[in-house]
């Protein structure tokens, strides 16, 4: 094997695993801005809601896109832990 072949695959290697990081940084982004849309949506939904108490639509409020957030990354861990 030449050098200049060691490089070459080198270099491509390299190039997946960045472009592998990248697809994976994407995904997470989308996630995340999906979930607060989703949370977004659902609190508008709430404060819609007469049998629900004000206290309660404050709570919801802010730990329902916390926790999306918090379950679509671990979700996002997990699938990568099997892929990888």
């Amino acid at each position: 094997m030449s050098l200049e072949f060691e490089i070459i695959k080198w270099n491509f290697e390299m190039n997946s695993y960045i472009f592998g990081d990248f697809i994976l940084m994407l995904l997470i982004t989308l996630v995340v801005i999906g979930s607060l849309i989703f949370s977004i949506v659902k609190i508008i939904g709430l404060k819609e809601n007469p049998y629900v108490n004000w206290f309660d639509k404050v709570l919801i409020i802010i730990f329902y896109p916390f926790t999306t957030v918090v379950f679509f990354l671990f979700f996002i861990m997990v699938v990568g832990l099997i892929f990888y």
